[in-house]
């Protein structure tokens, strides 16, 4: 390593324990092989001594820091803004200075999680999570763009567990699900769908109660996912009103979004698989969309609704996210969890033990886990299918 000089650029690592860590070697080794007069150190802090030693840190001229387990969740304490996916997941893994001599708070785990996955398909495979740290939401964040079957997190306790399972609420914040409800019960036409009782179900299967969610009856659109495609029409048109909003569907998102764009007199684009019926694209076309069939299955018309809006500078709602596309599923999620404050509303105190939930690509299971965490005290067995 080159001479250290009151010149010589601090950076380093927050954790406990750190003595293991290979960090400032290979960040060392780094920076001399790039002529960098720069230093990087470990250094250990426990918990109670973290947010002031971070602080302490920025004001003696760190250029930035590293954090380690157990620390990803503690130091949002410290951070004066975070990135939109350390927001998401609620956990840091990197320092950024800020002015004021304040940070900003990032993550890289999901990235790095990511990137080596890229030569390999994981599409429709299941996936075994152990853990629940900070490091676990990252990659449950980054599973949630592979299109994964069925992702199983194993904790050491039980209540790590379900503090994990109610912290996925951040990937959809409070505030995004209390704003879905808050713009979709004021529409033209809102009213909760209903929430029956399917009495002589449960007298055959001798179960105290069954409800049945009954959303044929949203906006007349006889569609399941009714308020998910329209509410991120709404949101994304705030700030442009003269968009072309495009989507790939084969038919429930896509009435959603076709309305939602009617209702706004805002042009639609919908991209439908060869295999889906005329039906279900009259449907949609009813509802003043253009309606393009497209060769092939349904990835097929997402490719191609990729491309189509991207050489002619159409906003894609999708419900469905992947890389550098992550806000717009969001709101169309943010927008599904209605249901759940309906349900919590219609329940009248009654414990809710299971949830059964025809979830699609994935948005909507996302969307109810939130809603799950948002909205009840319990966290019910919930079986997607």
């Amino acid at each position: 390593m080159s001479t250290i000089t009151g010149k010589t650029n601090l950076v380093g690592l927050l954790g406990q324990p750190v003595n293991h860590s290979l960090s400032p070697i290979m960040h060392n080794a780094a920076y001399e092989e790039m002529g960098l007069d720069w230093c990087y150190v470990a250094m250990s802090c426990d918990s109670q001594d973290l947010e002031k030693s971070a602080k302490a840190l920025r004001y003696l001229g760190f250029k930035g820091l590293n954090i380690t387990i157990p620390h990803k969740q503690e130091i949002l304490k410290a951070c004066n803004k975070l990135t939109e996916i350390a927001n998401d997941i609620q956990a840091v893994n990197t320092l950024i200075p800020e002015k004021n001599n304040q940070w900003i708070g990032a993550n890289t785990d999901v990235q790095g999680f990511l990137t080596p996955l890229k030569e390999h398909t994981l599409k429709n495979k299941s996936v075994v999570v152990i853990g629940c740290g900070g490091s676990a939401r990252a990659v449950v964040m980054g599973l949630s763009s592979l299109n994964i079957k069925k992702v199983t997190i194993i904790s050491r306790n039980e209540s790590t567990l379900n503090i994990f399972v109610k912290s996925t609420r951040n990937l959809l914040s409070k505030k995004d699900i209390n704003e879905a409800y808050s713009s979709i019960s004021k529409w033209e036409g809102y009213q909760p769908t209903p929430l029956i009782e399917l009495n002589k179900l449960c007298l055959e299967l001798n179960i105290n109660k069954i409800f049945y969610k009954d959303e044929s009856k949203r906006f007349k659109l006889k569609s399941f996912k009714a308020l998910g495609g329209a509410y991120a029409v709404e949101r994304i048109s705030k700030e442009n009103e003269s968009i072309v909003v495009a989507t790939a569907t084969a038919g429930n998102h896509g009435r959603s979004v076709a309305w939602g764009a009617q209702r706004l007199g805002l042009k639609c684009k919908i991209f439908i698989s060869e295999f889906v019926s005329d039906a279900r694209g009259n449907v949609m076309a009813d509802l003043g969309a253009d309606v393009i069939k497209v060769k092939g299955n349904y990835e097929s018309s997402l490719t191609e609704c990729i491309n189509q809006s991207n050489k002619n500078n159409w906003q894609i709602v999708q419900d469905v996210a992947w890389k550098n596309y992550i806000t717009i599923p969001k709101y169309t999620m943010a927008g599904y969890t209605v249901m759940m404050k309906e349900i919590v509303n219609q329940i009248d105190q009654n414990k809710i033990s299971h949830i059964f939930l025809q979830a699609g690509v994935g948005g909507m299971a996302g969307a109810m886990i939130a809603g799950i965490a948002n909205y009840l005290d319990n966290i019910p067995i919930t079986i997607f299918v």
